[in-house]
Formats: structure tokens, sequence, C-alpha cells
């Protein structure tokens, strides 16, 4: 007897053995990114998970009066895999989607900050109040999530993609998500006195200054970007424009854009030139030749240069000063500002004895290219002021002028800049001259209309009325709290400009406010722009029940509220109380009230309506997922090996020792490892199947002998534990190595009439019955088979080498293929009278019952409950998962 204890005690430890190896013999970098919960220090109870779609909501404590709302959070907990690292998302997209494959797409597309964020971290809540997260492996695998944010009376904007970034400020660093809304102007418009005009090149903003302006010492009067970007320097502090100045904008969305700025002087193109002799008589000017005349009875050999002038920023080569002797003809050419090029003969003679000079210069007329009417002369005050069609046609005028018969001139007759007065001079041939002064001006215009005007932070209907001068905005009333600064962009015609109020931004706290437009010409009219605030669709808004204080998941184009509870908090689905509840404006309900409790384990039915007799109905429910599905959570057994899940139960319990290895964990205690096996050892036992359930197993404590008198295996067990939820699908990511075997993962929900020992079947009574309200099952010889008719989907699951299998839970009668017709499920005898009967009855009216017990089954032996099936048939089980919809 000693020897066989001993050979007992080997083969236990034995299997132990293979069991532990099974699980240690692959290295390398973990593959797992599961994250489980994360907590913020601003958040209101704990967040809903819905761990299926990849989403979390949050819901925050009250916003303090000192803010508008909550800009950002702070991260206080994180539990996730290990060796895994959390990123924000900070590149955009469509849309988050809810298919699994179409989210394990999206993980691996989006880009996301290097950066790990961690507790302490900071994130930034963006207008939309959606966040995009990555969890990343070890390995380097993504799955992204969604995190939206319940502001106790702040509204979301809609969101339509996501674009995150973080930024850091002074010691602490706040990330940034965006989902969408957030803003990525960088614009910079800059406006400096006396300036002619400004243009954007690039990344380059070059700025025009009149001809021989000091840019040392111009001033800049405003620097404008959108109102929540930033700018860095401030442009207010350059003291010297001569030299290029960077300057970088920030956006509200992290994006940033460096804008060079180059302020620069008009480029003259004048190539006049000017000279004057000691003795001259006269000058006279024919095309590009100057001719001078000395008086009589000198000689051109002894002729001196009194004087040359050319013009500003010009240059002359040869210098005239360097000339020896005018003898003979001389040709100096003149470079202009710009690099125009004129060369000019110069010829000396002397004047004959009876010869005369005229000191004429007059302008006889003066007329410009495309001009609109007669230039307006003024001869006493030697102005002329052209008149032209429009302001860009005084940057370059073609000027044609008739002057005395003898007297020249050097005014630039084409490309001349007008935009801002310049001076030429008419010179008689006596050197005697007069100075002009040449504008020009254009027909201003006195439109002083708002062409467009929107509102930046809120959505809003905007009606113009040009002959009325009155801007209407119609907001929801949602919005009405914002209406102290409402912050607007209007664009007005041509030449006019907003003078009044100097801010961007209005106050309609009060119905109504003035926007004062002043035209081209200088007159002025003021628009008045009201506000009125839309009628409410009756909506609700908010919404929190159980003793977790658990927020809804409201999509309201579908009309429906999810609530995703804890079940070990709010197990009874059918007695939650209303904790809170937000209506839209003027809207009211009958069917809900706070502080009382609702059966939202069925789809409650709630309308809301206003007195405008409007309404909307919406369809409540609430649901969680059974404790430890994801089975990531083991303990130690009775027998102090680390096998059991809480809530779940298997067949190693109370069993031989020689069959603790049939259920065990698996990857890091992340999967479980089921294994069909032989357990005949000193004519004890049968086959066996590895199985994991949710079930009490031999809660009667029968002994491992007189199992032996059990036929059907499930009378040991006793089936279900309570549960109150109404899935619509079923999940499980599994792998399977039948070996020809077929394996078994099924869901049953039930009622059971029974209330006393939590309807326990092992207390059953003649007269307890329990009724099948819903089934879903899948019995097949791998996991890629679709001939169960619950099967919805199998696709490839997050785990390498695993499968997705989806089912559709049947309420009422199952489906006619159903595998449960093959099992003892619905058997009213027992084939042991000591065994636990846990039979059920079906119905043709599910929505009669409520739902009170849950009873699953993942097997590795279809049949092992009868002892049949192939040893060495192995499932593992990734997850379960309960889909609601």
């Amino acid at each position: 007897m000693m020897n066989l204890l001993r050979t007992f005690v080997f083969l236990f430890f034995a299997l132990i053995f293979a069991a532990c190896s099974a699980d240690m013999d692959t290295f390398g970098s973990s593959d797992y990114h599961v994250l489980k919960e994360i907590h913020f220090e601003e958040e209101a109870g704990k967040p809903s998970i819905y761990a299926s779609e990849h989403k979390i909501v949050v819901t925050t404590i009250d916003v303090p009066d000192s803010m508008d709302t909550w800009d950002s959070v702070t991260i206080s907990d994180i539990d996730m895999s290990h060796f895994a690292s959390l990123h924000l998302v900070d590149s955009k997209f469509k849309s988050f989607p809810t298919d699994s494959a179409e989210l394990d797409s999206l993980a691996r597309e989006v880009s996301y900050v290097e950066k790990e964020l961690k507790e302490g971290s900071k994130i930034r809540i963006p207008s939309s109040h959606l966040v995009y997260i990555v969890i990343l492996s070890e390995s380097g695998k993504p799955a992204i999530w969604q995190i939206e944010f319940s502001i106790p009376d702040v509204v979301a904007e809609p969101s339509s993609s996501a674009e995150e970034g973080y930024s850091s400020s002074s010691a602490e660093e706040v990330y940034s998500s965006s989902s969408a809304n957030l803003n990525s102007d960088v614009s910079l418009s800059l406006e400096f006195a006396d300036a002619l005009g400004v243009q954007v090149s690039g990344d380059s903003i070059l700025v025009e200054f009149p001809q021989g302006t000091d840019l040392s010492k111009v001033k800049l009067d405003t620097a404008i970007i959108f109102r929540k970007s930033s700018l860095s320097p401030a442009p207010s502090s350059v003291t010297d424009w001569s030299k290029a100045q960077s300057f970088t904008v920030t956006a509200e969305d992290g994006t940033e854009k460096t804008w060079t700025v180059i302020a620069y002087t008009t480029q003259s193109s004048a190539t006049d030139l000017q000279m004057a002799f000691q003795d001259q008589f006269k000058v006279n000017r024919s095309g590009d030749t100057i001719s001078v005349k000395l008086v009589y009875g000198s000689l051109v050999t002894d002729a001196v240069l009194d004087s040359f002038r050319i013009p500003a920023g010009a240059s002359i080569s040869p210098n005239p000063d360097s000339v020896k002797t005018w003898d003979a003809s001389q040709a100096f050419t003149v470079t202009a500002e710009d690099g125009t090029v004129r060369t000019w003969t110069v010829l000396l003679s002397i004047a004959a004895e009876d010869e005369t000079v005229s000191s004429d210069k007059e302008l006889l007329s003066i007329s410009a290219e495309k001009e609109i009417s007669a230039a307006t002369v003024d001869t006493s005050k030697k102005t002329v002021v052209l008149h032209l069609a429009t302001a860009s046609a005084l940057s370059s005028v073609t000027v044609t002028l008739e002057i005395s018969k003898t007297a020249s001139h050097n005014l630039q007759t084409t490309a001349l800049d007008l935009r801002t007065e310049q001076t030429f001079t008419i010179t008689a041939e006596d050197a005697s001259f007069e100075t002009w002064t040449i504008s020009a001006d254009y027909p201003k215009s006195s439109a002083a209309v708002i062409l467009s005007f929107t509102t930046d932070d809120f959505t809003s209907q905007v009606s113009i009325s040009t002959a009325a001068k009155t801007i209407d905005v119609k907001i929801p009333a949602a919005q009405a709290i914002q209406l102290e600064k409402v912050y607007f962009s209007a664009t007005y015609s041509d030449g006019a400009k907003k003078t009044s109020p100097m801010t961007d931004y209005l106050d309609l706290s009060d119905g109504s406010a003035e926007i004062i437009v002043t035209a081209e010409d200088g007159s002025t009219v003021i628009w008045t722009v009201f506000v009125t605030v839309s009628t409410s669709a009756p909506q609700i808004t908010a919404m929190s029940i159980g003793s977790g204080k658990v927020s809804g998941i409201i999509d309201q184009s579908a009309g429906t509220i999810f609530f995703n509870m804890t079940y070990t908090e709010d197990l009874d689905l059918r007695k939650l109380t209303v904790q809170s509840l937000s209506l839209s404006d003027g809207a009211s309900t009958r069917d809900l009230e706070e502080g009382s409790a609702y059966d939202f384990a069925k789809k409650k039915t709630v309308t809301v309506s206003n007195s405008a007799g409007d309404s909307k109905t919406y369809t409540i429910q609430a649901g969680y997922q059974y404790p430890n599905s994801d089975f990531n959570t083991w303990t130690d057994d009775a027998f102090g090996n680390r096998n059991d899940i809480e809530y779940w139960d298997n067949g190693n319990n109370s069993a031989l020792a020689s069959t603790k290895t049939l259920t065990t964990s698996a990857e890091n205690e992340t999967v479980i490892k089921m294994e069909s096996k032989s357990a005949k050892i000193l004519g004890i036992g049968r086959f066996a199947a590895g199985n994991m359930l949710i079930a009490y197993f031999n809660p009667k404590n029968v002994t491992t002998f007189a199992m032996t008198g059990y036929d059907d295996g499930n009378e040991l067990i006793d089936f279900g534990r309570p549960f109150y939820g109404r899935p619509q699908y079923v999940e499980f990511d599994v792998q399977y190595k039948g070996l020809g075997d077929s394996c078994d993962l099924y869901l049953l929900l039930e009622n059971r009439t029974a209330t006393e020992n939590n309807g326990k079947n092992q207390f059953r009574k003649s007269s307890d019955v329990n009724t099948l309200v819903a089934s879903a099952w899948y019995r097949a010889t791998t996991v890629e088979s679709t001939e169960d008719p619950d099967v919805v989907s199998i696709t490839d699951a997050e785990r390498s080498g695993y499968k997705t299998i989806r089912l559709k839970l049947q309420y009422g009668k199952p489906n006619s293929a159903s595998p449960i017709y093959n099992s003892s499920v619905f058997a009213t005898s027992l084939k042991n009278s000591e065994g636990i009967d846990n039979h059920l009855v079906e119905t043709d009216s599910p929505d009669d019952f409520d739902v009170t017990h849950i009873r699953v089954v993942v097997a590795s032996s279809a049949l092992g409950n009868v002892y049949e099936g192939s040893v060495g048939a192995t499932l593992y089980c990734d997850a379960m998962r309960l889909i609601y919809e």
C-alpha cells in the first residue's frame, strides 16, 4: 500500500511539474497589453469600462466656481499589464470604431506620444471631452482606447476626429488629446505704423515700408493670433526690425509654426542725374544726353564740376569728380536702388556771345494711365494729385507730363510708386528749378458691411440683415451660460474694419451687443447683434445609478442609455437607485425620479418632454461583466495550488490529486489551460476533462471513491450563480488542440423560483422551477467551425494564435440545431439519486422571466461529463466578454 501511495504522489507531482513547465517554455518580450482600470484625481465615482469596445467613461466632480470647466485631469492610478506602457495618441482619424478588428487596425495606424503616461501625469481635456490613448505591450503590440469625460453642467462639442499632442508648462507636464476639436490655428498677423503692405510667403511675413524708412525705429502696432494659441517671443519686445525676427505660434492642440518676419523698404528705380558746373550758362536735356553750355569767353578745357546729384540709394560710375578734362563727351552709368541702369552722356560747349537763356519751368500738363479723372494741379502749392481707380493701382503708375520746352524734369514716368507722395523738380535752362509734390488717390468706399459672422466656442445659427444692420444669433439653451464672452469672427466689406468693441468677444448676457464698423472713407455704421436661446429638444443629458454612482453612456441619436455596472457593487440590476438625473432646459419626465429604484435589467423605456410638446423616448439598460472573466486573477485552491479563480470553479477541486492539473493557469496567469486526461490510477477514477465553470463543484463533498457511482459528472456540480444581466452576445477568446475531440463553450441564463440559499440547486425542492431564459452554445472539433446556429462570427483574437468566437444569445427556446439538445440540460431524472438536479425547462415567452442566474461552461471535452473524450485534448481560454445592446 505504501508503494502505491508513493506512486500516486510521484504521478501527482509529475503532472504538476509538467503543467508548470508548459507555462514557462516561452521567452522573449511580452505581448500583453490589457488596460484594466485607470483613475483620475478629479473623478466622481468609479469610471465605467467597456472592455470589448475599448471605451472608458469618467464622470468628474463638479467644476470649481473659479473655473469654467476642467481643462485637465491628473491620473491617480493605472492598472494594466505588467511591462506595458500607456501613451497619448497624437494623430488624427475619422472615427472611433466598435468592431474589434477595426480597433486593432486603427491602433496600428495611429501615432502616439513617445513619453509614457504615468500616475501624476496631467491630461488636457479638449472641448469634445474625448481623449484617445494607446496601451503598448513590451513587444510593441498596440491597443487604442477612448476616454470620455462627463463634466457636470458642461456640454461637450461634437467631435469627428482626434488629434493629440502634449506641451509642458512650468514644473508640470500637461498632455493634450483631442479628438478633434482642439484648434490647430497657427496664424500670425502683424500691423505696423507706416507700413505700405504685408505679404505672407510660406513661413515668412514680408513687411514693406516706404523708401528711406529707418527700419531700426519702426513701431509695431498689433500682433494678432488666435486667442487659444500662444506666441513666443512677444513681438512687442523687438526694438530693431532691420534684422529678421523669428516667432513661434503654438496652437491649442500643440501644433507649432515658426514665422520669420522680414522688414524691408521700397527700392527706387530712379536713375536721374543732375550736374552743375562753374561758369555754367545753360543746360538742356534730350533723351539720355545732358548738354551744358558755359558762359561766353570761358574754355571747356578749364571746366570745373561744381556738383552732381543722383537719387537716394543709387550709385554712379565713374565718379564725375574723377574726370580731369571735359573737352570730350563723358559717359556715366547710374544704377538705381532696385538695379535699374541708365547711361548718361554729358557734353560741354561754350555759349555764343549773343545767346540767350530761358528761365521757363512750367508744368503744362500731367496725366496717368488708367486715371478715372483729370489730375488736380495746384500751381501755387506746386502739388499734383492723380485720380486712380483702385488702391492697388497706386504702387505702379505710368505718368505722362508736358513742361516748358527748354526745361527738364526728374520725375520717374514708369512704375512710379505713389503709395506715398513723391517729389520731383522741373529745372529751367538757367538752372533755376521748382519742386513739385505728386500723389494719388482713389475712390474710398463708404461700405461698412458685415459679410459673415461666426461664433467660435459653440454651435449657432446666424442670420445677417444688411438692410436692418442686424445679426441674429440662435444658440442652444445648454450653452446660454457662456453669453458673457461670446468670441466671434467676422469678415467685412473691402477697406472696412471693426473699431468697436476692441476685444474679440461680445457680451450678449443682456440679449444684444453692438459692433461699430468703420468704412474705408471713415464713415461708421452700428450693427446690432441679437441672441436668442433656442427651445431645447427634450433630452436626458446625464444620469447616474447604483451604489457605484455609475454614469450612463448616452447615445442621443439612437435614444439609448447604457450603464456598465460592477457585479460586486450592484448585483441586482432590477433594483438600481437613480443617483442623479440631468435634463435639458425645460425638459421633464414622469418615468424617472432621483432617489427612486428601478428595474434596469430589462430595457426600460423613458419619455422626456418639454413645454413645446416635443418628446424623446430613451431605452435604458444596465449590465455588467461577470467577475474575473479576463481570467487574469488566480488564487490558491483547497490544495494550496494556484489553480482557482474567484467566482468560478473547476473539476480540480475535491478530486484526486492526480487530476489537479486538469485546469491550470498559463501564459503568466492570464489564460486558462484545460486538458483532458485519464485519471485511472489504482483502478479509481475515470477519464476527466479540463474545465472552468460558473458553478460550485462538488458542494456535497462526495468522496473520490463515491464519485465512481456518478455516471453523469454534471450531477456532482451545482451549476449557475446569481446574475441579473440580459446580454445579447458572448465572446470567448480561445485556442484548441482537440485531437479529434470536441470542446464545449456555452452560456445559459436562467430564472429560478427559489430565493433561499441564493437559489442553489443543491437545495432545490420539487416545487422549484428553473426556466431557461436564453442560451448560446458552441461545440466543435476546432475553434473555426461556424456550423453551430448561435455562431455570429469567428475572427482572430488579440492574443496571437487565438480565435474570438462571438455567439448570439437565443432568448426563449434554443435554436433547433443547438448542441443543448445533445446535453443533459433538460433531463428531468437523475442517474444518481444523490446527484444535484440542474435541469431547466423551456419557455416561449422569455420576456416574462427575470434573469436570476448565469451558467457558463468552458471544457476541453464536450462529453467529459460522461467520461468520454480524447486524452490530451487541450483548450486554452483567454477571456469571456458579455456584449449588451
